[in-house]
């Protein structure tokens, strides 16, 4: 026994499936296997009877144009869609003199830190005594300097260097040559010449020793700035934990924000969505709406197909009350009206649900995506089913083999045969239609 719907059976449908496969044969070899458009699809079916106007055909395109532009315009306020602004991170720091933030992610959940800069990361600094330039040279004895890459040490003669500005450019080069992990330079002051060594890197492990006769007689053994690492606290939720860092370039807590602290102080760093590039989005998409609902009303008449998609787009995407909470009311012709402040006021108390309600799954950009897509797919010849002489009849064909597609779930339950054998025939179908 044989599964129906309503008093055809599957022979019955079968056979009509048959009938338009072998109609779609047939125009497709008479016409030369040409691919043709949907709109030029519409004409050539009618050309028997009337011919569709220009205007009608501008229609198409208008509509075409409408809905797809709303699609777009939804589809950079959803989550899921890599690039949109809903899935970049926006961070910022409530004192930028204290530390600067920067972060290349996508945030799962919003977030606030508070964080405590309470020292800074610092290099070592050694300085020598200023001495005259022109003078010549008269400490002599061992330079030695201990790092972490090791001890090295030289046994100053002062006789081969004609002043003291070219006895310590010479010790400067030995040094760098050395790549110890310190660089030294010659600082000048006026006629006054020093020899200043730095650690490369700041944080407390990257310290050195300057010891040794020549060291000690020119001063150069004595820290000027001493070797230290950054100390800093972050606190969520109330519990503060505190970190230290050899930089002061930092990682805040378990996530991707980069931090660059700059002086001791307190900021609060927020991670989450971008509120602006967000509620402008946002705008486009109420603009957008509203254009596309102004189009359906004014072609309202052209066919059915046309006022079922202003029906679907009447019915809103979300409740009335959680628009409302994202700054968007409806006036009594269903068209969208946007409130930024409203929409800023929800995002600074509760930005997880502001996401969700924009952007989520169930948001507000899927509800009008996935109705603009629905609006797309509508069959071409109900949206101009009252422009057409005898398109009555095509409408009607159209729902016919819309009815045909919709039972196909129907032959799922009763076997494998039927299911495959449907598909088998929709699928030859789709690559003639």
């Amino acid at each position: 026994m044989f599964s129906k719907v309503g008093s055809t059976n599957w022979y019955g449908y079968a056979a009509v499936n048959n009938y338009r496969l072998s109609e779609i044969l047939s125009d497709k070899v008479s016409a030369g296997r040409t691919a043709v458009s949907p709109i030029e699809r519409i004409k050539q079916t009618v050309s028997k009877s009337t011919a569709l106007s220009s205007d009608t055909v501008e229609f198409l395109k208008d509509y075409q144009n409408n809905l797809n532009s709303l699609s777009k315009t939804a589809k950079n306020l959803m989550s899921s869609v890599r690039g949109s602004v809903a899935s970049k991170t926006d961070v910022a720091s409530s004192d930028k003199d204290v530390l600067a933030v920067t972060a290349s992610f996508t945030v799962r959940e919003p977030a606030s830190y508070k964080v405590e800069v309470k020292q800074l990361a610092q290099a070592q600094v050694n300085a020598s005594a200023m001495v005259k330039a022109a003078d010549a040279p008269s400490a002599s004895g061992e330079f030695i300097l201990e790092t972490a890459e090791g001890k090295y040490s030289f046994d100053i003669d002062p006789s081969f260097a004609a002043n003291n500005k070219e006895l310590y450019n010479a010790l400067a080069m030995e040094i760098n040559d050395m790549e110890a992990g310190v660089t030294a330079q010659v600082v000048e002051n006026g006629k006054n010449v020093s020899l200043v060594l730095k650690s490369e890197n700041s944080g407390e492990n990257n310290a050195f020793k300057v010891s040794g006769a020549f060291s000690e007689a020119i001063g150069v053994d004595k820290t000027e700035k001493q070797a230290q690492d950054a100390i800093y606290t972050v606190e969520r939720y109330g519990v503060a934990k505190e970190f230290k860092s050899s930089s002061n370039k930092v990682n805040i807590a378990g996530y991707q924000i980069q931090a660059e602290l700059k002086k001791t102080g307190t900021s609060t760093v927020t991670a989450g969505i971008d509120v602006e590039s967000m509620a402008g989005e946002l705008e486009k998409l109420v603009n957008k709406f509203n254009d596309t609902v102004d189009f359906l009303k004014k072609n309202a008449d052209r066919g059915v197909g046309v006022q079922k998609q202003l029906e679907r787009l009447m019915q809103t995407p979300v409740s009335k009350k959680s628009m409302e909470e994202v700054g968007i009311t409806i006036d009594k012709d269903g068209k969208y009206s946007f409130n930024k402040d409203e929409f800023s006021e929800l995002a600074e108390k509760n930005p997880a649900l502001l996401k969700e309600i924009v952007s989520g799954s169930y948001g507000i950009a899927q509800g009008l995506e996935r109705d603009a897509k629905a609006g797309m797919n509508m069959p071409s010849a109900s949206l101009v089913s009252a422009s057409v002489q005898g398109s009555q009849s095509i409408f009607q064909q159209t729902n016919k083999y819309d009815t045909m597609l919709s039972v196909l779930n129907i032959y799922g339950k009763n076997g494998t045969v039927d299911m495959n054998n449907v598909y088998t025939m929709g699928l030859l179908m789709n690559m003639y239609a």
